[in-house]
């Protein structure tokens, strides 16, 4: 407790302008200035006194103040703000912890956010698919790293390898999941063709398999819905799998549509160059793919070509196979819709 003569009553008004605060607020960088703000009046005596009214008379911190610095003491370090107006001045750029990762995992930051790390999800990924988009994805400066696939080791028959595919999913948030699962069992050309030929236990195998695949996938294409995220699902437009029940449930959610295109109008063909047709459903709540492929069908009638058909080899390799690899123009088209969306 304070003990003595009462403080001069004008010191406050004397040391502090208007409400008790400074006229003009102290610099971290000057140690003078600082001192200036506490120099306390000649007629405070006592020591105690001088400390009591040197609390009084400071200014809370907060409101701009800083502790007062013997002079001469080393300045205080630039704050981090400080560091990166300097570097942008000139014309440097923070190293960020992610710029040492290979080609593949390039993290991805959209353009209006500058340098900002809030969007470290992926922007795009694959289920029942070689990589298509992923190293288009990465290429145009999106993050995107996981293509789940046979021929990438994960097998949708295995438990283990389906809960595995719904972590990645959960932990990467894509904004967009492609899912393509095999639509040889549901194609028309197996139904018309095969099927009569196969033994009946061996078609009711095939068609418990071939479900359970489509089945999942729409199990994923409705969580990124209740997510807010994107999905898309692709299968030939003549397919039966449009009529199954898992697919029409996923229809009826908000947002989603179903419509169809012609590949040729993408660039697919043959290995001699000749058009491909190959009528396609896409099947989508993204506005901006909506937009993109909706209704854009055949114009090589107009050029002058003739389509060949999606049946027996050409030069070598199997057509229907062929067929099954999305032409470059139509992949760079999806990504750049998921960037529109994004950016």
């Amino acid at each position: 407790a304070f003990v003595g003569p009462s403080p001069p009553c004008n010191f406050l008004f004397e040391s502090l302008d208007w409400g008790g605060m400074p006229s003009e607020l102290p610099s971290d960088d000057d140690p003078e200035q600082d001192a200036r703000f506490l120099a306390l009046p000649s007629d405070v005596e006592s020591d105690g006194e001088r400390e009591l009214m040197g609390k009084l008379a400071r200014p809370r911190r907060g409101h701009g103040a800083s502790k007062a610095k013997p002079k001469g003491s080393p300045k205080k370090k630039d704050s981090t703000k400080r560091k990166e107006k300097a570097l942008k001045a000139t014309g440097q750029a923070r190293k960020r912890k992610d710029d040492d990762l290979p080609p593949d995992r390039t993290p991805w930051y959209p353009k209006h956010f500058g340098e900002a790390k809030h969007h470290a999800h992926d922007a795009v990924l694959e289920v029942f698919s070689p990589p298509r988009l992923v190293p288009v994805a990465t290429e145009m400066g999106l993050k995107a790293q996981i293509s789940l696939d046979l021929t990438s080791g994960w097998d949708c028959n295995n438990a283990m390898d389906r809960k595995k595919g719904k972590d990645l999913i959960s932990k990467h948030k894509p904004h967009l999941l492609l899912v393509s699962p095999p639509c040889t069992f549901f194609s028309i050309m197996h139904q018309n063709c095969c099927a009569a030929k196969m033994d009946l236990d061996k078609l009711e195998a095939q068609g418990v398999e071939a479900r359970g695949f489509l089945d999942y996938s729409m199990d994923l294409c409705e969580e990124q819905v209740k997510r807010d995220r994107k999905f898309l699902f692709e299968h030939p437009s003549g397919a039966s799998s449009w009529q199954e029940e898992s697919v029409t449930k996923v229809e009826q959610l908000p947002g989603v549509k179903i419509f169809s295109f012609a590949q040729c109008r993408w660039g697919l063909r043959d290995p001699a160059g000749r058009p491909l047709q190959k009528l396609t459903k896409f099947m989508t709540n993204s506005m901006a793919i909506m937009e993109e492929f909706a209704n854009r069908q055949c114009i090589c009638d107009l050029r002058g070509e003739e389509h060949a058909t999606i049946q027996g080899t050409c030069r070598g390799e199997k057509v229907s196979k062929w067929a099954q690899v999305y032409p470059p123009m139509m992949v760079k088209a999806i990504v750049r819709c998921i960037k529109e969306e994004l950016c």
